[in-house]
């Protein structure tokens, strides 16, 4: 098989305004010229999240809306406690709250996460 002409690159694109995902996956053909696949969906569900420290009675941040269900937190301080507020929305609007508590060690890692409270 040979080369294709017109080298095309896999592409993965977040529409944020639109909710929606657009993906091309390039194809060469038996002739050697390109051509693609074209896909798109709108995302379902949303992954809500917020954050606060739990010492001296911090705040909860603004918190952020995801399409993305897995999450890895960083720069979190040593040896402290945090938790974090969690939630699925949807169409239909939000689904149950369940917060989460986080303790880190000295480095600030996180070494622990309990569920302490839904509703």
């Amino acid at each position: 098989m040979s080369a294709p002409r017109d080298k095309q690159e896999p592409k993965l694109h977040w529409d944020g305004t639109k909710r929606r995902w657009d993906v091309f996956l390039p194809v060469q053909n038996e002739d050697g010229s390109a051509s693609g696949v074209a896909a798109n969906w709108n995302q379902l569900i949303w992954t809500v999240l917020r954050i606060r420290k739990q010492a001296h009675g911090s705040e909860w941040s603004p918190g952020f809306e995801t399409p993305i269900s897995s999450i890895t937190f960083s720069d979190f301080d040593p040896c402290a406690v945090y938790e974090v507020e969690m939630w699925f929305r949807d169409s239909a609007g939000d689904g149950p709250r369940k917060v989460f508590e986080i303790r880190t060690d000295k480095k600030g890692r996180p070494i622990s996460m309990n569920l302490v409270g839904a509703s």
